[in-house]
């Protein structure tokens, strides 16, 4: 049920169909079998909680928050195996039907409504519910997700349609309730992205440590409010808190010193949350997952998987990277350097030789040689992420060398070596020379492929997972 157009805030419509079409795509982003990014799917999470507000007056006039509760489900649903004479057609539809409700209830809560701790209580019978108000509801918040659960031909079907009160004690939809509740709290309390202060520009979009930075937007209020953050990305991952001045800092405008351990990513604001729960997101996501796979089988497995990827991520605030906030800080950083891809590169008489690398903010890089005279020498003015060839080594013995990759920008320079070991008794010997030598595959991310060796290498990416 929706607020009358009186209560509307100034601006925004007087239906939730603009939500509709996030919500379905958020849906499909975090919990549909599509390829995704981490990025993308905590970037999913954020616009959830962005349109919470007006989700939450789509929900505050549920009946069973006016004590008029009008739900209905099927028992069907959840204790099909469990009944003998079941009709055959309520097996199909479970599989479609309760993966979806699940992935609708757990969206819902993602978006944190504020429903008086009664929050899962509404989700669930929003997934579950076969009624018309449900049904209503779930239509505008979902758009087409919610129209493909009308399940027009409930009548038809051989069922027990009950109230979601008997159903919390009469199947197992009560754990997955406790559960659901579990996991919105547990999200509910981690320190998230600030609603209101939007970033235009930040300048200069690149420095070190120290460097003064302009910041410029807007609703960042006239005075740092209590629990408001300025963060930017730290380099050795996660978030470093930036010390404003109080006569720096005003609705449009912040000038402050980029943090030690600045690194290159978004700069953001991170609003505390009031914590609900003593449980952290990874564990909460896990009883959910486990609770959903016991009660609805085989149709949860997928939502089960997704949820258990993205349960640790919400463990850490997460500020949505655009153009307008992004900061190049601190020295650069190598993200992988192979040889033949591998951080020991084994070399077959008179074999090829394929170094690969991958930078970041980096200005120049290099590649030098230590060893015999046999190791080739890499050329200068090399590409900050790419890749060089020797089609053919000449070896004459055995021997180990070792190549130096350094990447430079003003902030400061890092370095990364790997092996090459060249054995020329043949190639039996180097075989085994090879079955000796340690080695490991890079995570894949940047791939290069060799004419000369017919290989393709993964060198690893920060964005990899």
């Amino acid at each position: 049920m929706h607020s009358s157009g009186d209560d509307q805030p100034a601006g925004e419509p007087n239906t939730p169909d603009e939500q509709a079409p996030l919500m379905s795509v958020a849906a499909g982003i975090l919990f549909a079998a599509l390829p995704a990014t981490p990025e993308e799917r905590l970037d999913a999470v954020e616009q959830l909680r962005a349109v919470g507000p007006r989700v939450n007056r789509e929900l505050v006039s549920h009946s069973y928050l006016t004590g008029d509760d009008e739900s209905l489900t099927a028992q069907e649903l959840f204790l099909a195996d469990e009944n003998d004479g079941m009709a055959p057609e309520w097996e199909a539809l479970r599989a479609n039907y309760v993966s979806r409700a699940i992935v609708v209830s757990t969206v819902i809560l993602l978006a944190a409504p504020s429903l008086g701790d009664r929050e899962s209580d509404v989700a669930l019978r929003v997934g579950f519910g076969l009624d018309t108000e449900n049904t209503r509801i779930r239509d505008r918040l979902f758009g087409p997700l919610g129209r493909h659960m009308n399940l027009s031909l409930i009548e038809d079907l051989p069922h027990h349609e009950i109230g979601f009160g008997d159903a919390f004690r009469r199947t197992c939809l009560g754990g997955v309730l406790h559960a659901l509740g579990s996991f919105g709290r547990a999200a509910d309390g981690v320190p998230r992205q600030s609603s209101t202060a939007a970033i235009q520009s930040v300048f200069p979009a690149r420095g070190c440590a120290g460097d003064w930075i302009d910041i410029r937007g807007s609703g960042f209020g006239s005075t740092q409010a209590a629990g408001l953050t300025l963060v930017f990305t730290a380099y050795a991952g996660g978030w470093v808190s930036a010390i404003v001045d109080p006569t720096h800092w005003s609705d449009t405008h912040i000038r402050v010193q980029a943090p030690t351990g600045v690194g290159n990513g978004p700069v953001g604001f991170l609003q505390d949350r009031p914590s609900g729960s003593s449980q952290t997101v990874a564990g909460a996501a896990e009883q959910l997952a486990g609770e959903a796979l016991a009660c609805l089988g085989r149709s949860a497995i997928g939502f089960a998987q997704k949820l258990r990827d993205l349960g640790p991520r919400l463990d850490a605030p997460h500020i949505s990277a655009t153009p307008e906030t992004r900061f190049a800080g601190g020295p650069p950083k190598i993200f992988g350097f192979l040889g033949n891809c591998a951080t020991r590169a084994m070399l077959r008489p008179r074999g090829p030789l394929t170094l690969s690398w991958t930078t970041d903010n980096a200005d120049t890089v290099e590649i030098r040689p230590t060893g015999p005279p046999e190791l080739p020498v890499p050329p200068t003015g090399l590409p900050t992420a790419g890749s060089h060839t020797f089609p053919s080594v000449a070896t004459t013995r055995s021997w180990t060398g070792t190549y130096t990759l350094r990447a430079t920008n003003p902030c400061g320079t890092v370095s990364r070596v790997i092996d090459v070991d060249s054995a020329n008794a043949g190639r039996s010997s180097w075989l085994a020379a090879a079955r000796k030598a340690p080695s490991r595959s890079a995570p894949s991310a940047v791939c290069t492929t060799s004419s000369a060796t017919n290989r393709t290498c993964c060198v690893g990416h920060p964005w990899a997972a």
